[in-house]
C-alpha cells in the first residue's frame, strides 16, 4: 500500500523524522519510553478490548532490535528466537491473542502502576503477573499459567485473595514457601509415576517424575490412563499456542523441570483429588501413564 502512494526515498524521509510524542512531554519523567508511550498505550487499549478466554498465560516477549542507540533498554535473552531487542511482558489467552502488555525498563517499569504495600514487597516476576492479572475481565473464572521465573507461594496467595484469580506454574526451590518435598533421587528410585505433594492454606505443591519424554502428543493419549492423558491433551489446547512445535527429546534432560507438561498434569491431579476425595494411592494409579518430567508446581 505504501509503495503505491509514495516513492521509497519519500517514505525513508518521513520515517526518519516521525515523532509520536514531543520532547517537552518528558519533564524529568521516569518513563524511559516516553517518546513512544502514546503509541504503546493506544495499542494496549485495543488489546484490552479483545474478548479473552478464561485460560491465560504470562510470559516475556522480545521485540527484535539490533541497533545500538537504545542503551540499557536493549536486552539480551539467550533462549529467545530474537535474542536482542526490547523486552515486554504479556498476558495472552488460549486463543493465542495478547490482551495486555507491560514494557520493561528496569527499576522504573512500574512507574505508572498503582501497587499496594504487599505487592511492592513481591519480586519482579510476581509483580508482573499481579499487574497483568488486574485487567482480566472475569477473574473468579480465570486461571493464569506461568513458568518458574514468576511463580511463588506469595504470588499465588495474593492472586487468589486480592483478585480471585487461580494460578498454576512450575516453581523454583526458593519459591516453595517452606514446603519440603522428597528429592529427585528418591523419586527416581520409586520409578515412573512416583510423586509427592504438600498442601497448606489452599495451595497444593506437587512434584513427580517420569523417566521418559514423549515428544509426540499423539503418542501420549492412551485410554487406559484417560484421566491423566486428558490433561495432556488439555495442555496442548491451553498453552501450546505459545510455541511453534513440541520440544524434541534431545533438548530435555532427565533431571530438568519441564513446565509444558507438568502444569496441566498438576492442575488435573489437584482437581481430581479435591472433587473425588481420592487417596494418594488412587491418584498414583490414575497418573501412572503421565509422560512428564520431575517438576514442582503450585495450584489453587
Amino acid at each position: 500500500m505504501i509503495a503505491d502512494i509514495m516513492p521509497r526515498k519519500r517514505f525513508k524521509l518521513l520515517r526518519r523524522f516521525i515523532h509520536f510524542n514531543g520532547n517537552y512531554q518528558f519533564n524529568n519523567s521516569p518513563d524511559r519510553f516516553y517518546k513512544i508511550r502514546p503509541l504503546f498505550e493506544m495499542l494496549r487499549k485495543q488489546c484490552l478490548q479483545i474478548p479473552s478466554t478464561h485460560k491465560n498465560s504470562v510470559d516475556e516477549v522480545m521485540v527484535a532490535y539490533k541497533g545500538t542507540r537504545a542503551g540499557t533498554l536493549r536486552q539480551y535473552i539467550a533462549n529467545k528466537p530474537d535474542k536482542w531487542g526490547f523486552k515486554l511482558f504479556c498476558r495472552a489467552s488460549s486463543s493465542g491473542i495478547i490482551h495486555d502488555l507491560l514494557l520493561y525498563q528496569g527499576a522504573s517499569t512500574f512507574f505508572n502502576v498503582p501497587l499496594t504495600e504487599e505487592e511492592q514487597m513481591l519480586p519482579l516476576g510476581a509483580k508482573i503477573v499481579t499487574t497483568l492479572s488486574k485487567t482480566i475481565t472475569e477473574p473468579e473464572l480465570s486461571v493464569v499459567f506461568c513458568d518458574n521465573y514468576f511463580t511463588s507461594f506469595d504470588l499465588i496467595q495474593i492472586l487468589h485473595t486480592n483478585l480471585g484469580v487461580k494460578c498454576i506454574g512450575t516453581v523454583r526451590p526458593n519459591g516453595m514457601g517452606g514446603a519440603t518435598l522428597i528429592t529427585d533421587k528418591e523419586l527416581i528410585k520409586k520409578g515412573r509415576g512416583a510423586f509427592d505433594f504438600r498442601s497448606a492454606e489452599g495451595v497444593l505443591a506437587v512434584k513427580w517424575f517420569d523417566n521418559k519424554c514423549q515428544p509426540s502428543k499423539q503418542r501420549m493419549w492412551d485410554h487406559a490412563y484417560k484421566k491423566c492423558q486428558a490433561c495432556i491433551k488439555g495442555w496442548s489446547t491451553i498453552i501450546f499456542f505459545s510455541t511453534s512445535s513440541v520440544a524434541s527429546a534431545e533438548t530435555l534432560h532427565p533431571k530438568t523441570f519441564h513446565s509444558k507438561m507438568c502444569v496441566m498434569t498438576t492442575w488435573d491431579t489437584c482437581h481430581f483429588t479435591l472433587t473425588t476425595g481420592a487417596d494418594v494411592s488412587s491418584v498414583q494409579r490414575e497418573c501412572q501413564g503421565g509422560n512428564v518430567r520431575s517438576a514442582k508446581c503450585f495450584c489453587v
